[in-house]
């Protein structure tokens, strides 16, 4: 059965791209937050066929609002690259496995509540417009020097 899906709406993050998001990157010893959002592009299916989950035209979406709400973005790999495997179902491991192609896009952003919210925002968002049961965006800690 097909996923509902729908194109990704960057105007769905304007109300949580506050200036405050933006990390000032340059200063000495800086301490910031380094998000990396995981976009499923392509899923593997059992029969050897495959389904795209976000289209070229989302990804240029997604990079352009990263662009200009953060100052940029970068990417650890051609797009798409990372390979997923694992259980849609964590209850149902064995019967719910799939294998689907990544995008990933690192953003610095300042370490602070609203970037947490922003990166909320933008996984619903994504979750919502790819018909994707979860979204992985992890978040670690950065001291630039």
């Amino acid at each position: 059965m097909a996923k509902l899906q729908r194109p990704f709406n960057p105007e769905a993050l304007a109300p949580f791209a506050v200036v405050s998001v933006r990390c000032p990157i340059g200063a000495d010893s800086l301490m910031i937050w380094r998000y990396t959002v995981l976009v499923p592009v392509q899923e593997e299916l059992p029969d050897g066929t495959s389904r795209e989950i976000a289209s070229a035209v989302d990804l240029n979406r997604l990079e352009r609002m990263l662009a200009d709400h953060f100052g940029g973005f970068s990417t650890p790999n051609a797009m798409p690259g990372y390979r997923g495997f694992g259980a849609r179902d964590p209850l149902l491991p064995q019967q719910s496995r799939e294998s689907n192609l990544q995008a990933a896009l690192i953003v610095y952003a300042a370490a602070c509540g609203a970037s947490d919210r922003y990166f909320l925002a933008l996984r619903r968002e994504l979750e919502d417009a790819l018909g994707e049961g979860v979204i992985l965006i992890e978040r670690q800690d950065v001291t630039i020097i």
